[in-house]
C-alpha cells in the first residue's frame, strides 16, 4: 500500500531488485506489478515512509548502516541481484 505522503522521489523503484516498481507519469504515483518477492527494500528505504505492508504492526524502518543506498542502486542497475 502506498500512502498519499509519497513524494514520487523514485527511491523505491531504484532499490527494487526485480523492477517491480515504476513511476506512473500519468497520475503522479508509483505503480506496483506482481513480481515482488518481499525483500522490503522499498519499505525500508522510502524517505517519506509512504510504503506499507498489509497488516503492518510498526512504522519503524531498518537500514543496514554498513550498506549505502547508492550501493544498492548500483548493484540493481548492474543486474547483480
Amino acid at each position: 500500500m502506498v500512502e498519499d505522503s509519497c513524494t514520487q522521489c523514485g527511491v523505491c523503484a531504484s532499490v527494487c531488485p526485480v523492477g517491480n516498481i515504476a513511476m506512473d507519469d500519468k497520475n503522479g504515483k508509483i505503480s506496483l506489478s506482481d513480481r515482488c518477492f518481499m525483500c522490503f527494500a522499498c519499505v525500508h528505504h522510502c524517505p517519506s515512509n509512504a510504503i506499507h505492508i498489509k497488516g503492518e504492526v510498526s512504522r519503524n524502518r531498518f537500514r543496514n548502516s554498513n550498506v549505502k543506498l547508492s550501493e544498492i542502486v548500483k548493484a540493481n542497475s548492474q543486474g547483480n541481484i
